[in-house]
C-alpha cells in the first residue's frame, strides 16, 4: 500500500511495531520459501522512494491512534490479523506446547543471526524431537516444513478431515510428503499430556453430513482415542483479527463479530472519517499473493480516489487553482460550483488514478494545496 501510495505522489509514513519492517513477509513465511534479502531490499527501495518507516512503533503504547489521525491527513488500516486461535481444552498452557507465529519467528530471527533465548534453550527449536504440528493451512505446512530442516527425530501433522478437505495448499502438502512428513488424517487433539508436554490425546474422525459452507462436518469415533508421542506442540490452527478498538484505545471504530474492521467494499472508507483499511484487517486471514493483487485492484484504486476527496473536502477553490493550472477550461460557465465539482470529477475521480499521468498530477497538486492552507 504505501508503494502504490509513494508512487502517487502521496507521503506516506508506516507505524511498523516490529523491529524489521516487512510483517509476516519478514517473521512469518519462512526463508525458504521467501529469502529475506529480497524483503529487505524492497524496504530499502521504499525508504529510497520517500517512503518513512518508523520500527518498533507499537500504536497503542508507544503512539495513540488519534495522534497518528492528528498528524495525517488520512489514515490506512492494514495491519494484518496476528492473533492465534486457540484450543480450549486440557493442557494447552502446558510447556513445550506454542502457537505457530512465535515458533515461525523464533526461526526467521535466528536466520537474520539475533538472539533469541527461547530458540537457543529449546523451547522453539525442533532439533532432535518428536514434533506435532495441529492445522491444516499453509502456515501448518510452513511450521512441519521448518521443523524438518530443524533436526526433528520426527514429524506429524494432524488434521481433522481428509487429504481433499484441506485448506492449505496442494503443492505445499506434497512437499511437506516428500521431505518426510507424515499426514495423520481424520484426527483431533482432545487434551495435552505432560508438564512438559509428552503426548496428545488424540480423537478418530469421520466426515458426516455436510455443515452450513456445504464442507462434511468431522465427527468424534467414540472409543478410538490413542495417545500421539510429542516434545514439541505446534499450534497452527489460524489468525483472527485483535481487537483494534481496544488496543488502540479507539471510539468509533466498527468491527464485526469476527473483529475484522468495517470499511466500505469499495472506497475501504471506516466509520472513522479519512481513516481507511484494507486486507486481512477487512477480510480476514488470506494469504500474501492476494493482498498483491488488491493493490493492482480497481478497489484500492477507488481507496487513493477517496483519500483524494477527503483532502479536497476544503473550498472548491483548491479544484478551481489545480484545473486551472493543467489547462482546462477557463470559462466561466465551466467554473460554477456544480461544474467545477463535474469537471473535477471527471478527470480526477472517474479516471483510472494508476494509469493516467495527469490524475496522478492532480493529485499531487491537490495534496500541496491543501497542505498549503
Amino acid at each position: 500500500a504505501a508503494d502504490v501510495l509513494r508512487r502517487a505522489g502521496v507521503q506516506v509514513t508506516v507505524y511498523d511495531r516490529y523491529d524489521r519492517s516487512g510483517g509476516l513477509l519478514t517473521y512469518g513465511i519462512p526463508s525458504f520459501k521467501l529469502e529475506k534479502e529480497v524483503v529487505l531490499k524492497r524496504v530499502v527501495q521504499l525508504e529510497k522512494g520517500g517512503v518513512k518507516i518508523i520500527n518498533n512503533c507499537n500504536v497503542g503504547v508507544d503512539i495513540s491512534f488519534d495522534d497518528i489521525r492528528l498528524k495525517h491527513d488520512a489514515v490506512i488500516i492494514a495491519t494484518g490479523v496476528y492473533k492465534s486461535r486457540e484450543l480450549e481444552i486440557s493442557g494447552m498452557d502446558a510447556e513445550g506446547t506454542v502457537k505457530a507465529i512465535d515458533y515461525l519467528t523464533a526461526s526467521n530471527r535466528n536466520g537474520f543471526g539475533d538472539d533469541v533465548p527461547k530458540f537457543k534453550d529449546g523451547s522453539l527449536n525442533a532439533d532432535g524431537k518428536k514434533v506435532v504440528v495441529l492445522g491444516g493451512g499453509d502456515t501448518a505446512m510452513d511450521c512441519v516444513r521448518t521443523a524438518v530442516r530443524q533436526g526433528a527425530t520426527s514429524v506429524k501433522c494432524l488434521y481433522r478431515r481428509d487429504k481433499a478437505n484441506m485448506p492449505g495448499s496442494v503443492r505445499e502438502t506434497q512437499n511437506a510428503q516428500e521431505e518426510g512428513v507424515e499426514f495423520v488424517w481424520l484426527s483431533s487433539p482432545k487434551e495435552f499430556v505432560g508438564q512438559p508436554v509428552s503426548g496428545v490425546s488424540v480423537q478418530k474422525m469421520r466426515l458426516g453430513s455436510a455443515d452450513a459452507t456445504g464442507r462434511q462436518s468431522p465427527e468424534v469415533i467414540e472409543g478410538a482415542d490413542y495417545i500421539e508421542p510429542a516434545d514439541l506442540v505446534i499450534k497452527a490452527l489460524g489468525f483472527e483479527a485483535e481487537n483494534l478498538p481496544k488496543l488502540w484505545d479507539t471510539e468509533g471504530l466498527e468491527v464485526t463479530r469476527w473483529g475484522t474492521v468495517k470499511a466500505d467494499f469499495e472506497t475501504g472508507q471506516t466509520s472513522l472519517p479519512s481513516v481507511f483499511a484494507i486486507g486481512d484487517i477487512v477480510r480476514g486471514a488470506s494469504l500474501v499473493v492476494w493482498a498483491i493483487r488488491l493493490l493492482q485492484s480497481n478497489a484500492f484504486i477507488a481507496v487513493i480516489k477517496q483519500i483524494c476527496l477527503d483532502l479536497c473536502a476544503k473550498p472548491k477553490m483548491h479544484k478551481k487553482k489545480v484545473l486551472n493550472l493543467y489547462g482546462f477550461p477557463r470559462q466561466k460557465s465551466l467554473l460554477d460550483n456544480r461544474s467545477l465539482e463535474f469537471l473535477f470529477r471527471k478527470c480526477v475521480l472517474v479516471q483510472p488514478m494508476l494509469r493516467d499521468a495527469r490524475a496522478l498530477r492532480l493529485l499531487r497538486e491537490l495534496i500541496i494545496l491543501n497542505r498549503q492552507i
